[in-house]
């Protein structure tokens, strides 16, 4: 999603800086969307980090950095393979879509942590 309020950008991309600078043993996974929030990820994330933009079939993230990965047909289908990849999960605001995948993540026990 689009970011809900000013400060959400700069922590998106110091998250990203500091996640993919120190964990480098770690998958980071978006959900290829054209947002503001997953772009900022992606933008800030070490070149060297293992990073993978979701999209569907025939699709492309434009992020500039990661390697596409093409997860179903539908949007639908993208958000459920999302739901299923990940053991944790950090959201940044987000509505009613966040959190399904939030809910639908963790019902199969994956961590949850929602940043506001």
């Amino acid at each position: 999603s689009d970011f809900d309020h000013r400060d959400s950008e700069v922590l998106m991309a110091s998250l990203a800086t500091s996640l993919c600078t120190t964990l480098d043993d770690v998958a980071f996974v978006t959900d290829g969307l054209p947002s503001e929030a997953q772009k900022a990820f992606a933008r800030h994330c070490s070149r060297t980090s293992r990073l993978f933009n979701l999209v569907q079939k025939g699709e492309c993230s434009n992020y500039g950095n990661g390697e596409d990965f093409e997860a179903g047909d539908t949007l639908a289908v993208q958000k459920k393979v999302l739901s299923e990849v990940g053991d944790i999960y950090i959201t940044i605001g987000g509505g009613q879509g966040i959190a399904q995948e939030a809910h639908d993540a963790s019902v199969r026990e994956a961590r949850i942590v929602p940043l506001m």
